[in-house]
């Protein structure tokens, strides 16, 4: 649509009083017609037309022309009636009227001229605002519309698609628009009439099913009394745009709902270092609720220093950077954690950086756990350092004895040196069982036997094992125990070693002539093992990881032989395996440890005694041995040794030979290792169990490997017993022995 505005410039020496030619001949020709108007009612009538038979040609002129154009016209009526009147022929004669008659003339036709070309330039004025006005509305989506003092419309444009204008001009509000379908609109109007103020509101109107969101001004119309004559309304179709905040609303909520959901706080910057979100996890973080933080400056909320350690990655991430960093903070709340933050920049349309997204994760957590991870890992190398140490002493003290073996040394020096290795020998025994428990406890694979056990009987046998340690460093012993017996339920290997563990640390622990005592007393549903020390003692930084892996308690003691740091945390989940529980107590260093050992009781069970026993003899005399192993050096060494004990040994180094001269000589135990060359040590059992002679053969495994799972196998390839290298030949003596003497079996009478 094109519209064509008059825009001549209004100069004010111009004001349409320069005629142009259009202006001229409209002049003349409307003083003709106006001339011919007036002869025409002369003609009719027979009577001389008045005067103002001219004005109609004069507004004409002042309508379509300039106004000089309806002053010309003026001009030529009023010379023309000084020149010439009519006569009583009817022709024209001249007449000249008299000046005042003349001037009238003039003053009226000039007053109707410059009036009447007001009024023409004041409705071209209107109709060309209403154009402008029409056309604005076009290319809009605002609705506008009037309506009078009773509330009818009089003029409506721009009506919603489907809405007939022609149907409610001329209707009232109430009965266009029903207070059923449009209450907000209808409800609006009626308070704007009543008031007499204008308003800016939303309205939401369904026409035919459809809805649509609109923002609509009322303003009032008044007259010059104040008095409301009518009503102008505007109306925006806001339906596009209230769906897209619906839209933005809907993902603001579930990025709320996913930003709950994590572990990580979240939070939206402005380049005016203000919030402008922040998630559930950030607010608890710094301890405040939404309405404290959001749309408040980061200074107030994080604090001076908090907001300082900030500063510089805020720059950076304000100049394009993404940028993480860690450190301990001390929140508003009060509570001091280590947190992890990444920041990124946020863009806008124009790609321009217009703030940040930071995420801020709790890390409290894991640095503990790198802490802990960092100090166990320190403390497993100042283990595997204590276990060469430990390792090599006795290894040393081995090598020297065997050294002195091989030399022409007197017997008194070639004793001892056999004594030292057997001493030696016994300690790297135990080393290596510590480790082994270790791995068990790890693993969580501690098999206990249990069995109803008199306490005090155990805690006399823990003594009788660290009575020689405690008497070399000269210690006085003074031990405590209750004249009646205290039952407990578990394992007597493992109680020994509980308990001996803790004395062995005491005598340790305890400089030469100091006191170790033992107390041993009922105390309520458990028993009461106290064993306390006049020693070294512990710190109080100490106390809290005295039970640790690893720990070693006076590593900077300077004290001999200070073990792996393994003991007491074996001795811990030993005494947990067996209900009980462990403490320590110590007022610090050079004031001694006591170590307090729980215990349930139990009450003593009378077992029944089997009807009748039958004896049934499986063999008599002295057993042969056959002793099977790949290593050279311990097969033989361990042949020297039963062979000085008097038995018939013979050995064998793989699994064929050992199954050939098995055949031939038919020993009574077989002293078996399991990891052999060709066949294994488990398929040379099965093989022997298959033999008619070897019914009754007695099968002894001696091996490195002693997990439950290997003691299975053995178990299930018909092996009698298993012992784990090195082993105390004391125990394998003991089970050779059974061989010699009568093995009885338990048959029901």
């Amino acid at each position: 649509m094109s519209i064509r505005f008059n825009t001549r410039a209004r100069h004010p020496i111009y004001l349409g009083l320069v005629p142009t030619r259009r202006d001229l001949l409209l002049s003349i020709v409307s003083t003709a017609c106006g001339l011919g108007l007036f002869l025409l009612i002369y003609w009719l009538t027979g009577r001389a037309a008045p005067l103002i038979a001219f004005f109609p040609a004069f507004m004409v002129t002042a309508r379509y022309g300039q106004r000089i154009a309806g002053l010309l016209a003026v001009g030529f009526a009023t010379a023309l009636l000084g020149t010439f009147w009519l006569g009583s022929s009817g022709w024209l004669v001249l007449v000249r009227l008299d000046a005042v008659s003349l001037a009238l003339f003039a003053t009226l036709g000039s007053i109707i001229v410059l009036s009447f070309n007001h009024s023409a330039e004041v409705l071209k004025v209107l109709q060309e605002t209403e154009q402008r006005f029409r056309v604005a509305l076009e290319g809009s989506s605002i609705t506008a519309w009037t309506c009078d003092e009773q509330r009818r419309y009089t003029w409506v444009y721009n009506l919603p698609r489907g809405i007939d204008a022609a149907a409610i001009l001329g209707k009232r509000v109430g009965e266009a628009n029903p207070s059923d379908q449009y209450p907000e609109f209808v409800a609006a109007v009626e308070r704007v009439w009543q008031s007499g103020q204008g308003e800016r509101l939303p309205i939401t109107w369904t026409h035919k099913g459809v809805t649509r969101h609109y923002f609509m001004t009322l303003d009032v119309i008044k007259d010059d009394s104040g008095r409301v004559k009518g009503l102008v309304g505007a109306s925006m179709d806001m339906t596009s745009l209230h769906a897209a905040q619906s839209e933005t609303a809907r993902a603001r909520k579930e990025l709320q709902a996913v930003a709950d959901l994590m572990a990580s706080g979240v939070a939206l910057y402005g380049r005016d270092l203000r919030y402008r979100w922040a998630s559930r996890r950030y607010l608890e973080w710094v301890g405040k609720s939404s309405a404290e933080v959001v749309g408040q400056p980061m200074r107030e909320v994080l604090g001076e220093s908090l907001f300082e350690i900030k500063r510089p990655y805020i720059e950076r991430v304000l100049a394009g950077e993404s940028v993480t960093f860690e450190h301990e903070v001390e929140t508003p709340n009060g509570r001091r954690s280590w947190v992890h933050i990444a920041y990124t920049p946020s863009r806008d349309a124009d790609d321009a950086i217009d703030g940040w997204v930071g995420v801020v994760t709790d890390i409290t957590e894991r640095r503990k756990v790198e802490e802990a991870l960092r100090e166990a890992d320190q403390r497993k190398d100042e283990f595997l350092a204590t276990l060469a140490h430990e390792l090599r002493n006795p290894m040393a003290a081995i090598r020297y004895g065997a050294r002195l073996l091989r030399s022409d040394a007197p017997p008194a020096t070639l004793e001892k040196a056999r004594g030292a290795i057997e001493r030696q020998s016994l300690q790297m025994s135990r080393l290596l069982d510590g480790l082994l428990d270790v791995s068990r406890i790890t693993r969580n694979v501690i098999e206990l036997k249990t069995e109803e056990l008199e306490l005090r009987a155990i805690v006399q046998e823990a003594i009788d094992t660290a009575r020689p340690q405690i008497e070399e460093a000269r210690h006085q012993l003074v031990v405590s125990m209750p004249p009646q017996p205290l039952w407990v339920r578990g394992d007597s290997v493992r109680l020994v070693q509980i308990f001996g563990n803790l004395l062995s640390n005491a005598a340790k622990y305890t400089p030469s002539g100091g006191e170790v005592r033992v107390t041993l007393e009922p105390e309520g549903e458990c028993a009461r093992i106290s064993i306390r020390d006049t020693g070294v003692g512990l710190s109080h930084e100490m106390l809290p990881k005295v039970f640790e892996l690893f720990a070693q308690l006076h590593k900077n003691l300077n004290v001999s032989g200070s073990g792996l740091g393994i003991g007491l945390a074996v001795t811990k989940r030993l005494t947990e395996l067996h209900g009980g529980r462990i403490e320590v107590r110590s007022e610090g260093l050079g004031h001694g440890a006591e170590f307090v050992v729980h215990l349930p009781r139990t009450a003593p069970s009378i077992e029944q005694i089997p009807a009748a026993e039958k004896v049934v003899t499986l063999f008599q005399g002295e057993p042969r041995v056959l002793v099977v192993d790949d290593n050279r050096d311990a097969a033989d060494n361990l042949a020297l040794l039963l062979r000085s004990h008097g038995l018939q040994v013979h050995v064998a180094y793989n699994g064929r030979g050992a199954l050939e001269l098995a055949e031939a000589a038919q020993p009574t135990v077989v002293v078996l290792d399991i990891g052999l060359p060709d066949l294994s040590g488990l398929e040379v059992a099965r093989t022997l169990r298959r033999t008619p002679w070897a019914t009754e053969l007695m099968i002894i495994a001696v091996t490195g490997w002693g997990q439950p799972a290997n003691r299975l196998e053995t178990r299930n390839a018909g092996i009698d017993a298993h012992l784990v290298k090195p082993v105390d030949p004391d125990e394998l003596f003991k089970l050779i022995d059974s061989a010699s003497h009568v093995l009885r079996r338990r048959i029901d009478a």
